[in-house]
């Protein structure tokens, strides 16, 4: 992660706000074991990330991570976000925020779900919260483009067979100059692992049908916490025909055809 600009030090209240008001319209449209699904990947995925104590000097202490805790899951949605802003205009550094605080409040929530201490809808409300503040801090996280920006991984989602749409799309932004790589026929996770490693500016990731909303869904929760400085653009056929529910799962851009791919994909590898 790279140190943030004087102009990305502040918490982001309109982007958390935002990120917040696009989870719960998308829970509002999914089964209940969808979103404890999702909050299972905010949860385990930032809680992994924690790193060990010696790495950084005044830690925040337990208690004050149950503070957080009970924030997150309390009926006040902003009591979490409130406690983070503080936090970071005191002077705390975003990645330690994203590595040390968020990552021990997720830890701190699995135990909480865990030993029965929280209900499956607080711990889900408690992850939503979680996963809204990373979002509201990507623009301090996110790693600068490399001098390569015509660079991208596309990827079908895991259970999506239709690969015939995505090796022509590959073949012919090769064709544009672009330097890309294709990835098909993996799990999640060893999809998540081979998106987490790589260091392309840009996901494409291709869905072709309804079924593969939630694996889609899934699939981009468990990089914004792993790969929160990804671009992640979403095509294929369920993104034309639902666009909705597509355009509130968290991408950055959306793709209906060739032209429109050809447009985000230049928009969010542009160095402004």
């Amino acid at each position: 992660m790279n140190v943030e600009s004087e102009t990305q030090r502040g918490f982001d209240r309109i982007a958390y706000e935002k990120a917040f008001g696009e989870i719960e319209s998308l829970t509002d449209r999914l089964p209940e074991s969808a979103v404890l699904s999702l909050a299972r990947e905010v949860v385990v995925r930032l809680a992994a990330k924690l790193p060990p104590p010696s790495q950084y000097y005044d830690l925040p202490s337990p208690e004050e991570i149950d503070v957080l805790c009970h924030a997150l899951i309390s009926h006040d949605h902003n009591a979490g976000a409130r406690i983070i802003s503080q936090v970071r205009d005191s002077g705390v550094s975003i990645e330690k925020i994203y590595l040390v605080y968020l990552a021990a409040a997720a830890r701190r929530l699995g135990e909480f779900w865990d030993d029965d201490q929280a209900s499956f809808m607080q711990v889900t409300i408690g992850a939503s919260r979680i996963y809204a503040i990373l979002q509201s801090l990507r623009p301090g996280i996110a790693a600068p483009l490399p001098r390569l920006t015509k660079s991208a991984v596309f990827a079908l989602v895991p259970g999506d067979n239709h690969s015939l749409g995505i090796r022509m799309a590959a073949d012919l932004f090769r064709g544009r100059g672009w330097n890309i790589q294709m990835l098909v026929g993996l799990s999640h996770e060893a999809l998540v692992a081979e998106l987490t490693q790589s260091e392309a500016p840009l996901i494409g990731l291709s869905a072709s049908s309804r079924k593969s909303l939630m694996p889609l869904i899934r699939l981009i929760v468990a990089l914004r916490v792993s790969n929160p400085s990804a671009r992640i653009m979403v095509s294929g056929n369920l993104a034309v025909t639902n666009i909705d529910l597509v355009s509130i799962c968290g991408a950055d851009g959306i793709a209906v055809d060739i032209d429109s791919a050809t447009r985000e994909m230049d928009r969010l590898t542009s160095v402004s």
